[in-house]
C-alpha cells in the first residue's frame, strides 16, 4: 500500500441521492457526522424501497440529527427494471426504531418539485462547487443534467456506487446474462448518460466493497460502543443486512464506501478507465472498458479497510442529547416450561416471560418454524443471558412440519440477535441439551415435584411428539396454555389449494395440533378471535419509546421495531399474537374466555383448521373479549426495569 496515491480528505459541500437501502441510511449518518462535510440537500429513489417510507426514514434522521433545513426531494423517474418487492421493506423498519419512532414527519423540508428539480435549485443556488454523492441508481442526476445542462459546472465530482466492471455481477433475472449491479441495471439508461456526461466521476464498483462486508464481526465492534447515539442507530439499521449473508447476495458497505471516501482520509486508491455502459439485453446495466470511448472515470482499485473500519467507527462515536403507568397485580406462581418457534413475538414473550415475578421458568425448547433454528436457538441463549437465566436447559426442535412458514419471516432471528443490545451478549452454549425437545419435556415433566404450565407460542409439534413416547407425563402438566387457531375468525394462512381457513401455527403441523387438542389436558387458547384485538402499531410502539430509558424497554423496542414490515401490509399484518398468551400468565382479567369442544382438521383444503366438534368432548379455554388497555398497561409496566449485559 505504501508506493500506491490514496485519496484525501477535504471540506466539501455534498449532495446525497440515495435508492432507501440499509447502507444509505448508514451513508447519511456517516455524512452527518463529519465535520468537514456540509450536506446542502438529498433525494430519494424510489429503486432499493417504496418511496413514502424512503423519504420518511431520510427525513427522520436529518430531524434526529438536528438538520431540519437540509431540503428533501422525492424521485418519481421509474426505472425499468425493478428491484425486488422484497427487498425494499428496509426503510419501514428503519422509521419504526425506537429513537425515530416518535419523530414527526417534517413536511417543510419535504419538497413538492420532483427530485430532479431539487437538484437543480439547489446546485444552482451553491456559491461553491457540490460533490454529488448517489448510492442508488443514476435516475435523479441524469433527469436534472437533461432539464438543465448549466448544473454540470456547479458538480466539483461525481461519486457513484454501482456497476461491476470486469467481474460477474449480482443481477440474477430471467433472460439476463447476470453481467450487471442492480444499481446500474435498474436504470441502465440513466447509467450511461451520466457516465458519458463527461463529469468527472469516481465510481467503487461491485469488487470494490467486498473487502467490507456488514457482517456480524462489524457489528459487534459498532454495538461495543452503543453509548454513542449514532453508534447505536447505526448497528440497528445494519442488523436486518444479517439476513441477506451467503447465498447470491451479501449484504455489503458499498453504499457506505462513497460517504466515506468524502470524509476518511486515505481510503481509497483509484485508476483511470475509458468505459460505457450496455442498454441492451442479455447484458442491460453492464459497466465496461470501452477504450477509445474518452469516457474516463476513476475507478476504486483499493480499499484500506483497516482505515475504513477504524474511522468509520471513530466518527460514529457521536451522541445527539419516567413513565409512571397505573400498577398492575399479578397472578398466582406458576412453573412454566416454553417452546416457541423462534419469531420476534416469540423471543418478545420470552422477554415477558423472564420479566415476571411470578412465573419461576424451568426449560425452553425451539420448533424450526417461523425462525431458522440456529438462529432462533441464539436469540433465545442471548435473551436468558441477559436475564441471567444461563442455568435453564434449552432443546432443538429437530421436528419439521409438513407446511413451512414463508423463509422470508423466518430469518427475523438474524436480524435481532444482530441489535446492538444483543449481539455482544455472551450465551452460555452448555445450557443447550443433547437431547431433541420432546426428550428435554420429558424429563422437565418426569422430574417435576409439582404440575408445570407447559407453554407454545408455536405449532405443538415437541409436546405431542413427548405425548406420544411418554403418555405418563399428562398427569404433571397443569395447563397447556397456548397461542393458535381460528374459531369464529378467518385464517391467517394464504397458500395455494387451501382455503384460508387455518391459523399458521396449527397449519405448519396440523397432526400434531389434534393430537394435543383431543389429548384430555387442560387447554387455554389465543386463537385469533382474541390476538385480532391487539396488532401491532405505531401508537404502541412510540409508547414503547417513550421509556426507553429503561434498558428492557429498549430492548423490547428494538425486537418490535422489525415487525412494522406489516403495519399494514396487503396481505398481512402484525399482532401480538404469543404476547397476548404470555401475558395471561402474569395479567389479571385480561380476558373472558367461553368453552368450546374443538378439534383440528387435517387434510386439505381445510388443514389445520380448528373447528367445533360439539360432542366430542375435546374442551379447550378459548379467550374473547380481551381486556386491551390492561394488557398493554401491563405490559408497559413489565418493561419499565434494567437490565444486565454480559458482553464478549
Amino acid at each position: 500500500m505504501a508506493d500506491k496515491t490514496f485519496s484525501s480528505v477535504k471540506p466539501r459541500k455534498v449532495f446525497f441521492d440515495h435508492h432507501g437501502n440499509n447502507g444509505d441510511y448508514v451513508s447519511l449518518l456517516l455524512l452527518l457526522s463529519s465535520k468537514n462535510v456540509e450536506l446542502v440537500g438529498v433525494t430519494v429513489t424510489p429503486a432499493g424501497c417504496l418511496l413514502v417510507d424512503g423519504i420518511e426514514a431520510t427525513v427522520k434522521i436529518l430531524d434526529y440529527c438536528g438538520k431540519t433545513t437540509v431540503p428533501v426531494g422525492k424521485g418519481v423517474v421509474q426505472g425499468s427494471n425493478p428491484f425486488p418487492y422484497d427487498n425494499r421493506a428496509g426503510p419501514k423498519v428503519i422509521s419504526a426504531l425506537p429513537q425515530l419512532i416518535h419523530l414527526s414527519l417534517n413536511k417543510r423540508q419535504l419538497k413538492e418539485e420532483r427530485a430532479e428539480d431539487v437538484i437543480i435549485k439547489t446546485l444552482l443556488a451553491s456559491e461553491e462547487k457540490v460533490t454529488f454523492i448517489i448510492t442508488g441508481p443514476s435516475s435523479n442526476l441524469a433527469s436534472a443534467l437533461e432539464k438543465n445542462p448549466k448544473i454540470k459546472e456547479k458538480i466539483e465530482e461525481v461519486v457513484l456506487i454501482g456497476g461491476a466492471l470486469g467481474r460477474p455481477g449480482n443481477v440474477h433475472q430471467y433472460n439476463h446474462d447476470a453481467s450487471a449491479e442492480w444499481n446500474f441495471y435498474w436504470d441502465p439508461i440513466s447509467s450511461r448518460k451520466v457516465i458519458r456526461s463527461g463529469l468527472p466521476i469516481t465510481l467503487f464498483p461491485l469488487g470494490s466493497a467486498e473487502a467490507c462486508p456488514a457482517d456480524l464481526s462489524f457489528l459487534k465492534q459498532l454495538a461495543k460502543q452503543r453509548a454513542f447515539d449514532l453508534s447505536d442507530l447505526a448497528c440497528q439499521i445494519l442488523a436486518p443486512t444479517l439476513t441477506v449473508a451467503g447465498g447470491k447476495f451479501q449484504h455489503l458497505m458499498g453504499d457506505v464506501l462513497g460517504a466515506a471516501y468524502v470524509v476518511i482520509d486515505k481510503l481509497v486508491a483509484t485508476r483511470k478507465v475509458e468505459v460505457d455502459v450496455d442498454v441492451e439485453a442479455p447484458s442491460e446495466g453492464r459497466i465496461f472498458e470501452s477504450q477509445g470511448s474518452k469516457h474516463w472515470i476513476n475507478v476504486a482499485s483499493e480499499i484500506n479497510v483497516d482505515v475504513f473500519r477504524q474511522n468509520y467507527l471513530e466518527i460514529l462515536k457521536k451522541n445527539i442529547k419516567k413513565i409512571d403507568l397505573s400498577g398492575h397485580s399479578s397472578t398466582r406462581k406458576r412453573k412454566v416450561y416454553y417452546d416457541h418457534d423462534g419469531n420476534n413475538d416469540d423471543i418478545i414473550s420470552l422477554q415477558l416471560v423472564l420479566s415476571m415475578e411470578n412465573i419461576e421458568l424451568v426449560g425452553v425448547s425451539v420448533t424450526p418454524a417461523d425462525c431458522l433454528l440456529d438462529d432462533g436457538l441464539e436469540a433465545t441463549l442471548r435473551l436468558l443471558s441477559v436475564y441471567g437465566k444461563t442455568n435453564i436447559p434449552v432443546a432443538k426442535g429437530k421436528i419439521a412440519g409438513p407446511n413451512p412458514f414463508p423463509y422470508s419471516w423466518r430469518v427475523n432471528a438474524k436480524i435481532m440477535n444482530g441489535m446492538p443490545l444483543l449481539v455482544n451478549q455472551k450465551i452460555n452454549k452448555d445450557q443447550v441439551v443433547k437431547e431433541p425437545a420432546e426428550d428435554l419435556i420429558i424429563k422437565v415433566l418426569k422430574d417435576a415435584k409439582e404440575p408445570i404450565t407447559v407453554l407454545l407460542t408455536g405449532p405443538c409439534t415437541n409436546l405431542a411428539a413427548a405425548l406420544d413416547k411418554c403418555p405418563e407425563i399428562k398427569k404433571n402438566i397443569e395447563e397447556v396454555v397456548l397461542m393458535g387457531g381460528a374459531v369464529d375468525v378467518g385464517g391467517n394462512v394464504d397458500q395455494y389449494n387451501h382455503d384460508g381457513s387455518a391459523e399458521w401455527n396449527i397449519f405448519w403441523d396440523p397432526v400434531a395440533a389434534h393430537k394435543v387438542f383431543t389429548s384430555g389436558l387442560e387447554i387455554t387458547a389465543f386463537s385469533l378471535d382474541s390476538t385480532n384485538n391487539v396488532p401491532v402499531n405505531f401508537e404502541f410502539l412510540k409508547k414503547l419509546a417513550d421509556q426507553k430509558e429503561y434498558s428492557a424497554s429498549y430492548l423490547a423496542s428494538m425486537l418490535w421495531a422489525p415487525t412494522v414490515k406489516n403495519i399494514p401490509s396487503a396481505d398481512y399484518t402484525y399482532f401480538m399474537w404469543d404476547v397476548l398468551a404470555v401475558a395471561y400468565l402474569g395479567c389479571d382479567k385480561l380476558c373472558t374466555f367461553r368453552k368450546v369442544e374443538l378439534d383440528v382438521e387435517v387434510n386439505p383444503p381445510s388443514e389445520g383448521k380448528t373447528f367445533k366438534s360439539p360432542g366430542s368432548g375435546h374442551w379447550v379455554n378459548v379467550a374473547d373479549n380481551v381486556n386491551v388497555d390492561g394488557f398493554f398497561r401491563y405490559y408497559f409496566a413489565q418493561l419499565r426495569n434494567e437490565l444486565k449485559f454480559d458482553e464478549e
